[in-house]
């Protein structure tokens, strides 16, 4: 089987979540490295219908864009071709717009082909039920990825990437075959390594000394994200302390709901939206930043919880999901109930004690080192291994 890809993600660069931030940078990587990556994806973002190109080429990918209508029958309408020897990597979809292409695959394999070869990644997308928001949307999609989704992941696909061991417990436990899920976490970004002080912008540098003494929560702006709790947190320290929130505006109601909280509690002049940082200066951002605050209420593993530790930045968490795999409560940082703000404010302030400097080094160092080593190289070549190994 010859080494071609094709991959189907609901959004795609320049839309750089989690998930496309995964799939870029792996992706990329391996483009690299001579694989053959197709892209099929919408028009889309997650603010904007339709204002993408049909077509393009990034980093060696093709990319081939469709709008969100006919997207829900992409096996019909993109040009994918089933019957090709291939792999198709099917990343964070849901199962019902998806499904002819499980169903076209089992029916292959019934009749005896041995192509085309079925990747899954859900990147926390199977586990919305664990996330507190509810709707019936999300209580439909639950019941359908857990039911008829495990029955047709089960009998099409070659193999599962799950970003966490907490995500694989999670699948297995909602019917997924253990034997078929591989875990390879999320890489990071080669700026992570750099000297932040040296090559971040002036604009980022005046931005920082404008804020002080402060900490900042990055993510999307969404109800998932939790920045609600940051913000209460805020009220109980001291006057000096300032947060900084960073991310694009991904629920506009969520959005309105946080400014009306802030103007109640009084604090326009310190709760600072920063919209979308990226690069260098996001990771300088970071480094000055007195710690991290991330009361997500769900995360399959968390990009920039593992961002923040490259920069050895204390981090306080939502003690939930894979948070509590890349935050080990009072060894690199602190996880807290994702409503608690009293707590996080108690544990902004012991960061901020002079008298915790040792603890806090120690915590720092620590962070380092556990992140030495953890490009997206690293992880695109675990990724290779595991490609190779089905299509041998």
């Amino acid at each position: 089987m010859e080494k071609k890809i094709e991959i189907i993600t609901t959004y795609f660069y320049p839309v750089y979540s989690g998930l496309e931030v995964n799939v870029f940078n792996t992706y990329s990587h391996l483009a690299k490295r001579g694989w053959d990556i197709v892209v099929h994806t919408t028009t889309g973002t997650h603010t904007q219908p339709d204002v993408l190109p049909s077509k393009s080429k990034v980093k060696g990918m093709r990319v081939f864009r469709t709008s969100f209508r006919k997207y829900s029958f992409i096996s019909l309408t993109s040009g994918l071709n089933i019957n090709e020897e291939k792999l198709i990597c099917l990343h964070g979809v849901d199962i019902l717009p998806n499904y002819f292409i499980y169903l076209q695959v089992i029916l292959l394999k019934l009749l005896g082909a041995k192509r085309p070869k079925l990747v899954f990644t859900p990147h926390g997308i199977f586990d919305l039920g664990f996330s507190g928001v509810t709707s019936p949307k999300i209580w439909l999609k639950n019941l359908v990825d857990h039911s008829l989704g495990s029955f047709l992941i089960n009998r099409s696909v070659s193999a599962v990437r799950a970003v966490s061991d907490w995500e694989k417990n999670h699948l297995v436990k909602n019917g997924i075959n253990p034997d078929l899920i591989k875990v390879i976490n999320n890489g990071l970004e080669s700026e992570a390594f750099m000297n932040t002080r040296k090559k971040s912008s002036l604009k980022i540098r005046r931005t920082v000394k404008k804020l002080g003494t402060y900490f900042l929560q990055l993510g999307r702006i969404d109800e998932i994200k939790n920045q609600k709790t940051a913000i209460q947190a805020l009220k109980l320290l001291p006057d000096n302390f300032n947060l900084a929130l960073v991310g694009q505006d991904h629920n506009q109601q969520y959005k309105k709901e946080l400014l009306r909280l802030v103007k109640k509690l009084k604090l326009e002049n310190r709760v600072h939206f920063l919209g979308v940082i990226k690069g260098i200066d996001k990771y300088y951002l970071m480094r000055n930043a007195l710690c991290m605050v991330h009361m997500s209420k769900l995360e399959g593993f968390c990009n920039v919880v593992h961002e923040a530790l490259s920069q050895g930045l204390p981090c306080i968490v939502s003690d939930n999901t894979a948070l509590t795999e890349l935050i080990k409560n009072n060894t690199n940082g602190f996880t807290v109930d994702s409503e608690d703000y009293k707590k996080v404010a108690q544990k902004i302030l012991f960061i901020n004690n002079k008298s915790n400097k040792k603890r806090i080094t120690k915590m720092k160092n620590t962070n380092i080192v556990k992140v030495k080593g953890h490009s997206w190289k690293n992880t695109a070549l675990k990724v290779e291994q595991l490609y190779l190994s089905i299509i041998k």
